[in-house]
């Protein structure tokens, strides 16, 4: 049996902001687990998750959620770190597009989207550097050198300049063990984002 999903429209601002933070503190995978009814087998199912301390900065990932209209659940993932996840399940055409940029030391800004306005680049930017910069927005910092690449480029046309810091030049605690690049500078419409629609087989 095919079941056809039919395409969702996004307001271009809330989905940058929710793209930004994605690329930043996001993930996206099949979720496999093993049947505890039937015939036993395996079952899997698209996840979708992004990662946020407590706090204002929570508070504020869970309005953008909300303005791209994404269904989520609040997971605490670590009581010592007081990190919560919020986990978008079974969002097929969500996953479908996110998985495309890999994990994170693979990801990237698509075309499309660098070739949008300052205005929105800013957007996207400010909303990764929500997640993985400083609290000015004068520094990013990424494990994938494409996606550093991308960040210069768009700070580019922002009419900003920015420097690419050598890996070994980065200290940083929770990346001691990846490849690490880091970037730093000085701070100088209602377009639709399209999940398409898709088929799958169910």
């Amino acid at each position: 049996e095919l079941e056809v999903i039919p395409e969702r429209r996004i307001l271009m601002d809330a989905w940058l902001r929710f793209f930004g933070i994605w690329l930043a503190e996001g993930c996206a995978w099949m979720d496999r687990h093993n049947r505890q009814y039937g015939d036993g087998g395996i079952y899997s199912y698209p996840m979708v998750s992004v990662s946020q301390k407590v706090g204002t900065k929570l508070d504020s990932l869970t309005g953008w959620l909300n303005d791209c209209g994404l269904q989520y659940k609040d997971h605490r993932a670590s009581i010592r770190t007081k990190v919560n996840n919020l986990n978008i399940r079974n969002d097929w055409q969500l996953y479908s597009y996110l998985a495309q940029f890999g994990k994170s030391d693979l990801k990237y800004i698509p075309i499309e989207l660098k070739e949008l306005s300052p205005r929105q680049l800013r957007i996207l930017y400010n909303s990764m550097a929500f997640g993985d910069g400083t609290r000015d927005g004068a520094e990013y910092a990424t494990t994938s050198k494409r996606l550093a690449d991308d960040v210069s480029e768009i700070l580019f046309k922002m009419g900003e300049a920015a420097t690419v810091i050598p890996e070994q030049q980065i200290v940083k605690e929770h990346f001691r063990r990846a490849k690490y690049y880091g970037l730093s500078g000085e701070r100088n419409g209602n377009l639709l984002a399209d999940l398409g629609s898709i088929r799958r087989n169910i």
